[in-house]
């Protein structure tokens, strides 16, 4: 990356990696807890995800490999999106790729399964900006890295709950979590 004149900044302890889900009343009705548990059941249920997921080794090829599964059909939708979630809860797929900092999974009766084997990699929130942002704002990876030692995936989670669910500006929900964590001061009136 800096040979491309990028720098990161330090990761943050946050994660936004894929989740297989399904809703509360699959889980419930067929007992799942972690994505093994799906085995028995893939055979009948449809799977909804991006449409590159046959592709990625981390989506369909890797739930067969690692886990053995084999989904009636896949539906492609969005990436971890609304028509993922709406075709979800609405029943036409059995069971889906979200994210993990989705609120929609908690406020929703969704249920993440364990990934049990160990499928997903790590996906920490790193910051990444161009060399010459990082010159001309000596103070800017500081920050950032600031910012990245106090988000949690928890918090994430939060912050989109407030926007997505809650229908708040961004901006408005970035600039209160920062004056929360310190990082940045109230503006005098």
């Amino acid at each position: 990356m800096a040979a491309r004149g990028i720098v990161i900044a330090r990761p943050a302890l946050a994660q936004d990696a894929n989740a297989i889900v399904v809703t509360g009343a699959t889980a419930s009705r067929y007992r799942l807890r972690t994505i093994s548990d799906l085995v028995r059941v893939a055979p009948g249920l449809v799977f909804g995800g991006p449409p590159e997921c046959p592709e990625r080794p981390d989506c369909l090829p890797g739930l067969r490999r690692t886990y053995g599964l084999q989904f009636r059909a896949f539906a492609a939708l969005d990436a971890g999106g609304p028509l993922t979630r709406q075709a979800l809860e609405a029943g036409d797929i059995g069971a889906a790729l979200l994210f993990t900092t989705d609120p929609a999974i908690g406020a929703g009766h969704l249920v993440e399964l364990a990934d049990n084997r160990d499928l997903q990699p790590a996906e920490n929130v790193i910051p990444v900006i161009r060399r010459a942002t990082a010159d001309r704002y000596p103070g800017l990876l500081a920050a950032l890295d600031a910012v990245s030692v106090r988000l949690s995936t928890h918090a994430l989670t939060a912050l989109d709950a407030q926007v997505e669910l809650g229908g708040r500006d961004p901006r408005a929900v970035a600039r209160s979590w920062l004056r929360e964590q310190g990082l940045l001061r109230a503006r005098a009136s």
